[in-house]
């Protein structure tokens, strides 16, 4: 969470109150968290791509359906 946070206007939250207030506080400005997301999702997307575990994942599918 730190590190997803670390990419510019994330909103901490620790319990489902906080979840949920932080939730609506993005939704009624949207425009405000924009840059951050589209950081934040960039980060996702490269740390996705780099696991290990999910590239083995990823090769054992496309193992399986190649042989079918």
């Amino acid at each position: 969470m730190t590190a997803f946070l670390s990419h510019g206007n994330g909103v901490s939250a620790t319990t489902d109150r906080e979840f949920a207030e932080a939730i609506l506080r993005v939704a009624a400005d949207p425009m405000n968290f924009q840059q951050g997301t589209a950081r934040a999702a960039a980060y996702f997307e490269e740390a996705l791509a780099t696991n290990p575990l999910l590239r083995v994942l990823n090769a054992s599918v496309h193992d399986r359906q190649q042989g079918s």
